[in-house]
């Protein structure tokens, strides 16, 4: 038997689910005027009171007018911001985000309008789901249909059986449609049933006991059992593992659910396949009383959740190695904010750099602007990073908390759509200190070379001249033109001239003159 109500709240609760949306509502046309007949949420509540649109304030009535009127289909990926309808009271107070609504149209004729939200997120009815909608609610509007034929019958059956005794002159007649009603109600049926093979989830049905009877054919594909190998069984002796790879103990969880199914709308567990391979299954579960209050049976319907769960796993090992590298970085990492210089983020390196015990002390509180010597060296290095998206290899002279300079070299890029400033930073001050000791060294010799008043070669490994000092000021600079880059042979007679080369080799391979 079909309940239509049921029915109703079955079927939007999978479309809620399937789309992306936070809340919805079903809207059907009946007598020419369109009722409110459900309302529901992700939460999986459900309002079946029926009323006016008109009526409605928790939906957007111009919308819902508009799609009566057009016949088309309304999506907007942010309906407080973009739409014709922001104007709306309803989008207005509650500043609607995304927003779908979709005419129902059995045989070219409307009977009724699905609308969906979501104030979470914005685009998030896109084509692909809007294309399976579609599909579904060319199914759902015929099982629709059929469900109220066969409750509109089966009333008018009911109050054919209170009148019998006075109208057995129109028993045939009865008799009749009692055949359409149950002809409808075989084609419902069997309607309804594609609809559960069809889903793109596992559909199972068990009596209080746990034994199983009914699985869809998706569900035996994806657990790898034959039909026949799996109903009459019960759950433990099929998907239902001993213990989960996690070392919890499902059993009491199932035994429960058993018991109280209402306790236990939703849930989510690892499952066994037929090969000993185990998915991990969000379930959502339903109870089916009997005429007396009695649970009859259990309806499950479950998603296949592993790649998700392995996607959550593999990124949060990715953090933890990201996080890992990001605190134990021999570099300073830093993340600044591109209006400002507000340091955003920074590793413990990057604190010690600027004299600060951990980054607690310098994160949201401190501004990189405050701590160049030169605040020129800033500007140019935002400029760089502007034009390129940028920079490596920056040097500056930065102050530290205490006041102490010291020398840094960055690398860094531009996020500019995001404003914010990523990149490295690394203490140069001893390389600074030895590049301005080898130059005064240099200086220093250079003074003593120019004191000698003779004149100076000096020569590489291979006898040729890389410097020559004039000595004598009266040598001048065409002396050095005319030696730099000569060897020992162009300048010396041959034998003279290996016997200097072999007399630099031999100070360069003994260090020793």
């Amino acid at each position: 038997m079909i309940h239509l109500d049921q029915l109703i709240a079955t079927l939007m609760q999978a479309v809620i689910e399937d789309a992306g949306a936070e809340t919805g509502a079903l809207v059907l046309l009946k007598d020419d005027q369109l009722t409110v007949v459900a309302q529901c949420s992700s939460s999986k509540q459900c309002d079946l009171e029926k009323f006016a649109v008109a009526e409605c304030a928790t939906i957007p009535v111009s919308v819902i007018h508009s799609v009566e009127r057009t016949s088309e289909t309304l999506v907007f990926d942010d309906a407080v911001s973009e739409s014709s309808f922001s104007t709306d009271p309803y989008i207005q107070h509650q500043q609607t985000r995304s927003l779908l609504c979709m005419p129902i149209f059995k045989q070219n004729q409307l009977i009724g309008i699905l609308y969906l939200e979501n104030n979470l997120s914005t685009g998030v009815f896109t084509s692909d789901r809007l294309q399976v909608l579609k599909l579904l609610m060319t199914q759902a509007a015929i099982l629709l249909e059929n469900a109220r034929l066969y409750q509109q019958l089966a009333d008018y059956a009911e109050t054919l059986e209170r009148k019998v005794e006075e109208q057995t002159q129109a028993l045939q007649q009865e008799i009749a449609e009692r055949q359409q009603t149950e002809a409808a109600l075989r084609q419902s049926e069997a309607n309804y049933r594609n609809l559960l093979q069809t889903a793109n989830s596992v559909i199972i049905r068990y009596d209080p006991q746990g034994r199983i009877h009914y699985i869809n054919d998706y569900g035996v594909k994806l657990l790898g059992y034959e039909e026949h190998e799996i109903l009459g069984r019960t759950l433990f002796e099929t998907i239902i593992p001993d213990i989960e790879i996690s070392g919890r103990d499902v059993k009491p969880f199932v035994h429960d659910l058993l018991r109280n199914p209402q306790s236990y709308p939703q849930g989510e567990g690892e499952n066994l396949c037929r090969d000993g391979r185990r998915v991990w299954m969000v379930w959502s579960n339903q109870a089916i009383f009997n005429d007396q209050g009695d649970v009859v049976e259990i309806l499950s319907v479950g998603n296949d959740t592993t790649q998700r769960r392995q996607a959550e796993e593999a990124l949060q090992r990715s953090e933890a190695k990201f996080r890992t590298i990001f605190e134990n970085s021999q570099v300073g990492i830093f993340r600044t904010r591109l209006s400002d210089g507000l340091l955003l983020d920074g590793n413990q390196r990057h604190a010690n750099l600027f004299g600060f015990d951990s980054p607690e002390e310098s994160i949201g509180l401190e501004h990189a602007t405050d701590y160049y010597v030169n605040p020129s060296d800033r500007q140019q290095f935002l400029e760089l990073l502007k034009r390129d998206r940028e920079v490596r290899s920056y040097e500056a002279q930065m102050r530290k908390r205490d006041g102490t300079l010291f020398w840094v070299l960055f690398s860094a890029y531009l996020n500019a759509d995001d404003g914010y400033i990523e990149g490295v930073t690394a203490d140069i001050s001893d390389r600074k200190q030895a590049e301005a000791a080898l130059q005064a060294s240099e200086a220093e010799l250079r003074a003593l070379f120019s004191a000698i008043p003779d004149p100076l070669c000096v020569y590489n490994a291979e006898g040729q001249v890389i410097d020559a000092i004039p000595g004598n000021p009266s040598y001048g600079e065409e002396y050095r033109e005319e030696y730099i880059g000569k060897t020992l042979h162009q300048l010396y007679a041959k034998e003279q001239a290996d016997e200097f080369l072999n007399y630099i080799q031999q100070v360069v391979k003994t260090q020793q003159v």
